[in-house]
Formats: C-alpha cells, structure tokens, sequence
C-alpha cells in the first residue's frame, strides 16, 4: 500500500538516492518491502535511505519470533534475518543500520515522533505515515507545518492513512 501510494518504485528510478521518512516503524514490515522491491529494480535508485521513528521498539528477539510467525515470502524473511542480526540496542535516539554494502541505509529513531521529528534534518521524497488513527491519537498525523515544512519537500508524497479497525 505505502509503496504504490508513493508511486514506487518508479518514481526512484534513475534518482541518486531516495529518502522515505516513515512514522511508526513496528515490526518493519514497510521498510522490509522497500527494500525488496527497491532490491529487485534493475533501474532502482544508486542510495536508498529510510528513516523510521518508533516510540516503543520491540527487541531482536521479539522481531525474530514475530518474523517467524508471520513473515511467509523467502525473500522478506533472508530480509527479516538481516534486520534482525543487525538490530540496535533499545536505547533512545538515532541508530544507523547499513545493508547492502551501505547503498541501503536504515536510520531508526527510538523516541515519540513528536520530539523526534523536530531534531531531523533531511530530505523526504516519500513518507509512509502508520501512526494516523485521529480518534484514538488526536495529535498524529498532524505535525506543525515547521516540522512538515523541514521534513519533507513539495515533491514528497504522503501515503495514504492506514484505516482504523471497525470498533
């Protein structure tokens, strides 16, 4: 969904590097997918890095078992094992992962998007927002323009928000 809803992976194509800012990274289930397909575009971007924020952080361990129950694709799983081998400890602030011979560079950010956010500095040509839930997080999905404004340029795409659960 966040992939096609950015236009990838063609709008990366012939780009010397591409950026994605992804609020709520989870189990890294968005990151995993754009690394396989940007993995599997002969004519994919020469750098591609992703930025991911995440309050709560789940341990190697806990990535490893949630992999191993839901991850089914061979190619997500080799993925999976990488990220999880290469997985930082739990400690707030920014960790850099580098994969593929650092020509794909996961930047994690443990800490709450709001504080997070207004300490980056980059570039977004995509953002991948899964933290849009208003009913239940009345703040999110709302960044102040300021932040928005440094974040992420006008040719960046926001994806569509993920649904809410029926209640």
């Amino acid at each position: 969904m966040f992939l096609q809803g950015n236009g990838l992976p063609g709008r990366w194509q012939g780009q010397p590097r591409f950026t994605v800012l992804e609020t709520g990274f989870g189990m890294g289930i968005n990151f995993l997918a754009t690394w396989a397909a940007w993995r599997s575009d002969p004519a994919r971007c020469e750098r591609l890095h992703f930025v991911s924020i995440e309050k709560h952080p789940l341990s190697a361990q806990d990535l490893r078992c949630a992999y191993a129950a839901t991850v089914t694709d061979e190619s997500l799983a080799t993925l999976a094992a990488m990220l999880a081998d290469a997985w930082p400890p739990l400690v707030p602030g920014a960790h850099q992962l580098p994969f593929d011979a650092g020509r794909v560079t996961l930047t994690l950010a443990f800490g709450d998007a709001a504080d997070v956010l207004p300490t980056l500095s980059l570039r977004a040509n995509a953002f991948f927002s899964t933290a849009l839930r208003p009913r239940r997080t009345p703040t999110c999905g709302r960044p102040r323009s300021s932040v928005r404004s440094r974040v992420s340029p006008t040719t960046a795409r926001r994806s569509p928000p993920t649904p809410a659960p029926e209640t």
